[in-house]
């Protein structure tokens, strides 16, 4: 669905010009099909097991052709059980999806000044994470 040569998508591409061409018509009844075809898949694996979380790495601008398709994804746009993923998946491989369980699972601390000095008030502690704790 991106334009030969360009390599602009067409749905960008649209903003500007080029709407009525055949190309351009193909590429977006493709665009279409292709977001109802990850929404049956979605609904199928929402069906055979029992999620708690969706993460999705989509554009913002490609959110309505997301969820205003003819097959609608098991979640809303504002469900609470949606994440947006801070990072881009690029492929949907095995490998790629155990990178990004690792990413979400990591967390990183930016403290402003106030911030800092509320955390100072609490007392260091002797917790090692990378001895195992014993129950």
């Amino acid at each position: 669905m991106v334009r030969q040569k360009q390599g602009k998508s067409q749905i960008k591409y649209l903003k500007t010009k080029g709407k009525s061409r055949s190309g351009s018509r193909i590429r977006l009844a493709e665009t279409t099909q292709f977001f109802e075809e990850i929404n049956d898949r979605l609904g199928s694996y929402a069906a055979q097991f029992p999620i708690d979380l969706w993460g999705i790495s989509c554009a913002k601008t490609l959110w309505p052709y997301y969820f205003s398709s003819a097959v609608t994804p098991p979640f809303t746009s504002k469900a609470d059980n949606l994440i947006e993923l801070p990072f881009h998946v690029s492929q949907g491989s095995f490998e790629e999806l155990k990178i990004a369980g690792e990413l979400l699972q990591k967390y990183q601390l930016i403290l402003s000044e106030k911030g800092k000095n509320l955390i100072s008030v609490f007392p260091e502690s002797d917790f090692d994470p990378t001895q195992k704790a014993d129950w």
